[in-house]
C-alpha cells in the first residue's frame, strides 16, 4: 500500500497517506530526487506522522521536497516469524478450549 508519488515544489511539507498504520515505523518514506536517486527518509530526523491508529493521517517533513523531487508514502508489509505464528495460534488455542 502507498500514497504517492507526490511532487515537490519546495514549500508543501505534509502529505496525506489513507491506509491504517499501527505505529509510525510501519511508515517508509522515500524521496526521490530529480536525478533518480532514491532515499529512505528516518522518522523524526526527516519527518514526523499523524494519524498512527487510525485509516489515514499525515507525513509531515521537515524539510519540504524541492521542485523536481517526488515523495511516497509506502506501508512496511509486517514480517512474522514462524515461532511468532506458532505463540498467537497456541495462545488463541487456549482461549477456545472450555
Amino acid at each position: 500500500t502507498k500514497s504517492g508519488p507526490y511532487d515537490g515544489n519546495g514549500s508543501t511539507d505534509t502529505f496525506a497517506y489513507n491506509f491504517l498504520v499501527y505505529d509510525q515505523a510501519d511508515l517508509e518514506v522515500v524521496l526521490k530526487s530529480s536525478a533518480g536517486v532514491e532515499a529512505v527518509k528516518s522518522i523524526s530526523t526527516h519527518y514526523t506522522v499523524t494519524g498512527v491508529g487510525s485509516s489515514s493521517g499525515n507525513v509531515v517533513m521537515g524539510t519540504p521536497p524541492a521542485n523536481g523531487e517526488t515523495l511516497t508514502i509506502r506501508r512496511k508489509q509486517a514480517r512474522r516469524t514462524s515461532a511468532f505464528l506458532m505463540r498467537q495460534y497456541r495462545r488463541s488455542s487456549k482461549l477456545t478450549k472450555k
